[in-house]
């Protein structure tokens, strides 16, 4: 007898997430924020956080123009220094081999256009396109002191042009909100390529 009841609010609960949850309708807006993880695919990539905000609007139940913003970190670079000797007047101070370290900071500016696939269930699963900007800055560091002085590093900045297929799926809790997962490949220009994991929370409006 339990069970019997169990399994009918079961099916009441996803009955009435269906009948009060929508898929984005023509002319909404909806804003969403996700976290999760990147890795790149060179033999040195490993999951590194990664965090996006981003915005669509909905020209019909099908095709939406998106725009995000992404923050990523990456695995530290290690290059092997060896600056030998520096003379000054009076002495010669030898420098050991150190390895220089440098952090991989990567934002992503992109728009693009999802397509998804509304149907009569909470679950809405969407293809999505991007395009745009990204910008690597290496930032620098030196587990060396005296080599930082003599042999200062110099960081810097690289930005390409980027382009980001992806996929994803959505699950409407209510009329204006939901939860959802996303997966993309990021390619840019002179850049390893790397793809993003994410989960996040979506308003609709």
């Amino acid at each position: 007898m339990n069970s019997v009841a169990a399994k009918t609010a079961v099916f009441l609960g996803l009955l009435s997430t269906a009948v009060f949850a929508q898929d984005l309708g023509k002319g909404h807006f909806e804003l969403r924020a996700s976290g999760g993880i990147n890795e790149s695919s060179s033999p040195t990539g490993s999951p590194f956080p990664s965090y996006q905000i981003g915005a669509a609007f909905s020209l019909s139940r099908f095709f939406a123009l998106t725009a995000d913003y992404t923050r990523d970190y990456l695995r530290r670079t290690e290059i092997p220094d060896c600056t030998g000797e520096v003379v000054e007047p009076g002495r010669v101070i030898v420098i050991p081999c150190i390895n220089d370290e440098f952090r991989n900071r990567i934002n992503e500016f992109m728009g693009g256009f999802r397509f998804s696939v509304p149907n009569r269930s909470p679950i809405t699963p969407h293809l999505q396109f991007s395009l745009g900007a990204v910008r690597q800055t290496t930032e620098p560091y030196s587990t060396n002191t005296t080599a930082s002085i003599y042999n200062p590093f110099i960081g810097s900045t690289l930005t390409e042009f980027a382009f980001a297929p992806g996929a994803g799926i959505d699950y409407k809790i209510s009329h204006h909100f939901g939860i959802g997962i996303d997966a993309n490949l990021v390619k840019a220009n002179r850049m390893t390529g790397f793809y993003h994991v994410m989960g996040g929370v979506f308003f609709r409006f």
